[in-house]
């Protein structure tokens, strides 16, 4: 919005700042192809293939998250009964989402073990629970850094298999290549409204009881002056 105001007021930048040189394909990728980003032009929706994250974190931990969640709901037990997890992910969740002592809620938001230590002690779809006080959480730091990360072949881009052994020798896994929130598994109107309504926990009673119906039929709205943003 602030690109287009200062173009309407005759702002004017350079014409190739995506393709030319210094420009964001060179920036970004080692290998380029600038034609790709007119193809299918008016044809295809990128839009139409968003993710959302449905926990506060960063994706390479939903998957992981979403594992660990789900078995132990089946599997009816608690953090306390963990004895020991397992990961398996792609080499960059190793590389780069491995903190096991995060400084700060940003850094453990980026490591998939201490999101994953998280989700055993708190509700992941909550996001006052991804707070400083919750790094500091002694049970969650020592979870973190007993649970062992490794990388897979098999696994490509957000999957990840994920195995638990409880305290009494149980033992749960499971596998999975996408989170609840991605275009292959989209997240239904009752999740969207769910996550939606934790967002705006403490917004206005205005904003909170319409903006969500008005965004989910945002291409029947004639002005976008007409959505409750306070």
């Amino acid at each position: 919005m602030l690109a287009v105001r200062l173009a309407n007021r005759g702002y004017e930048g350079p014409r190739n700042v995506i393709e030319g040189r210094y420009g964001v394909l060179e920036a970004f990728c080692e290998e380029n192809d600038a034609t790709l980003l007119t193809q299918g032009l008016g044809q295809v929706f990128e839009i139409e293939r968003v993710c959302f994250k449905r926990y506060p974190c960063h994706v390479t931990a939903h998957v992981p998250v979403q594992l660990l969640r789900n078995l132990m709901t089946t599997g009816r037990f608690g953090a306390e009964d963990i004895h020991a997890i397992a990961i398996e992910a792609s080499g960059k969740v190793v590389s780069h989402h491995n903190e096991r002592a995060p400084a700060d809620i940003m850094l453990a938001q980026y490591s998939v073990p201490f999101c994953v230590a998280i989700a055993a002690f708190h509700d992941p779809l909550d996001p006052a629970v991804f707070s400083d006080e919750v790094v500091r959480d002694p049970r969650v730091r020592a979870l973190a850094k007993a649970i062992k990360v490794s990388a897979a072949e098999t696994i490509k881009g957000w999957g990840a298999r994920l195995d638990i052994t409880l305290r009494d020798g149980r033992t749960f896994g499971g596998q999975i290549d996408t989170w609840l929130g991605c275009p292959e598994t989209p997240l239904s109107t009752e999740q969207l409204h769910d996550k939606f309504d934790r967002i705006t926990a403490s917004a206005s009673k205005r904003l909170h009881d319409t903006l969500f119906d008005n965004l989910m039929r945002l291409e029947h709205v004639k002005s976008l002056e007409t959505l409750a943003l306070t």
